[in-house]
């Protein structure tokens, strides 16, 4: 067995993170009910602590500082969504509301269940994402084109970050800039951010060309990647939650 068919059996089929991903988005986002869309958000955390069991702890600590700061945002629909029943007073004046409080938790699990989203299709390789591509016959071409932009987003916020950080280093503290010294570290920070990013496209462009791309017509990866019965299987649950959270 090759390091590749290892890896394969640890890692579940893009088809099968897609569906998932595509359902729990849209009962999150589409639902106005507490309990299916926290349905699906306990699904996922199922899905990362099972078959991330040694990233669990960065998970959970991942999970609890995005979920503070939801907190604070939720409470804010609970102070100023004042409709519905009241369901806390404080002498005579209305406090909490049924709405309110139900606004709150949805934001919450919503934004909960895209960041467990993001986690999981994060943890699907850009070799198998491109035999994906691949296997549903799309031009060889237009993949390695979808990779190298979906690689360069990341890259992009990197470099951003570092170069918020090397002002620091220098004791610019860009919060306390006046709006004009602002908008001119924008500018400059801007400029040398295009600059490193054609800089590594053009690296890019060099190692594709190198491999010969572009020179030949339509041409397919020679890799099985078929369903395993994990997938099946996850596949199969997933349309049952479907089909359990239009019957509930």
């Amino acid at each position: 067995m090759t390091e590749y068919d290892d890896m394969s059996r640890r890692q579940l089929h893009f088809l099968t993170v897609l569906f998932i991903g595509t359902s729990a988005s849209a009962w999150a986002i589409f639902d106005i009910r507490i309990y299916v869309p926290s349905l699906w958000l306990l699904f996922l955390c199922v899905l990362v602590v099972v078959f991330n069991p040694r990233e669990f702890l960065r998970f959970l600590r991942r999970f609890a500082q995005i979920g503070t700061t939801l907190l604070v945002v939720s409470a804010l629909q609970i102070i100023f969504r004042r409709d519905g029943a009241v369901l806390l007073s404080v002498g005579t004046f209305p406090l909490v509301f049924s709405v309110g409080l139900r606004e709150a938790i949805l934001l919450w699990v919503r934004f909960m269940v895209i960041f467990a989203l993001a986690y999981i299709f994060a943890r699907v390789t850009t070799f198998h994402f491109l035999l994906f591509c691949d296997k549903i016959r799309l031009p060889l071409n237009f993949s390695l084109l979808l990779l190298t932009t979906l690689r360069l987003i990341p890259y992009i916020f990197s470099e951003a970050k570092r170069s918020l950080w090397f002002l620091r280093f220098r004791g610019i503290q860009f919060r306390r800039l006046a709006l004009r010294e602002k908008l001119r570290a924008v500018q400059q920070l801007a400029f040398s951010l295009l600059m490193r990013s054609i800089e590594n496209i053009s690296y890019s462009a060099i190692a594709l060309e190198a491999r010969g791309y572009g020179q030949t017509g339509v041409k397919r990866i020679p890799r099985k990647y078929s369903l395993t019965g994990i997938d099946l299987g996850l596949i199969s649950l997933t349309a049952l939650l479907n089909v359990a959270s239009f019957m509930i």
